[in-house]
């Protein structure tokens, strides 16, 4: 994938088979995972949509490898979270850092906080806010900047809808060598907001686990053509904390 050396297309790979299927005896791609790669060749921009844990981490992964490797560029991954933007970072940085060399940052604190020393780095992760905030800094370095992965971007539908478009909009008009690659796992205006983005629309339905929908009544859950019983414990009319603790019994 976009002639990055072998072993990083590997690791990438087993990586991304532990997090999402417990197995390492399928190294394959899917289907839309090579589709993003593919675009991410010709679209300046795409919006990928597909379940919760169905690998669109490896999507980023291989994007920022490229940038970093091939282009000599930097990258900016943002999401709405403190506490998401800052377990990406981790895991981030547990697997690239020392591996590939590379400095990998962090900044989700003081809004008015200077913005100089983020230069240093090749990886930034950051809230909305934050980049919002660095954005009305015009600092020079956003002009190496390659990438920037906006994830849970159907936030744009939410609160912080108003500060995440006008960040598109600047990213947009203001760097035009910034790729977008937004990720979701869930919009129901898809096809819009990719029009609206100018984006390559890239949708899955794939989940390493199948999702199932059941009604829990009288320490039982009713599937759609099974049902599936669930012990009895002393917490009473406490339904949810009945089958969390039934299914980590049953090592689920």
């Amino acid at each position: 994938f976009y002639g990055l050396p072998f072993e990083v297309n590997e690791m990438i790979s087993k990586e991304g088979v532990k997090d999402y299927i417990s197995s390492i005896s399928d190294l394959r791609p899917r289907d839309y995972q090579i589709d993003a790669v593919h675009d991410a060749l010709r679209y300046n921009r795409k919006l990928l949509i597909s379940p919760t844990a169905s690998g669109k981490t490896t999507i980023f992964e291989l994007q920022m490898l490229d940038c970093i490797i091939n282009k000599k560029q930097k990258i900016i991954y943002i999401s709405p979270l403190k506490a998401l933007t800052s377990e990406h970072y981790k895991e981030t940085k547990r697997k690239f850092s020392k591996k590939f060399n590379l400095k990998i940052g962090i900044s989700i604190g003081d809004f008015d906080s200077s913005v100089k020393h983020l230069e240093n780095y090749d990886v930034l992760f950051m809230t909305y806010e934050k980049l919002d905030s660095v954005i009305r800094h015009s600092p020079s370095w956003l002009n190496d900047v390659g990438l920037l992965t906006i994830d849970e971007i159907h936030e744009l539908g939410g609160g912080r809808g108003a500060t995440l478009e006008v960040l598109i909009t600047q990213i947009r008009h203001s760097y035009k060598q910034i790729k977008i690659l937004g990720l979701s796992a869930t919009i129901g205006n898809a096809k819009e907001l990719s029009n609206w983005l100018g984006a390559n629309l890239i949708e899955s339905n794939y989940r390493p686990v199948p999702l199932e929908n059941g009604v829990f009544y009288n320490n039982q859950i009713y599937f759609e053509d099974h049902k599936e019983d669930v012990s009895e414990f002393a917490i009473k009319n406490i339904n949810i904390a009945s089958i969390i603790i039934d299914t980590i019994k049953k090592n689920k």
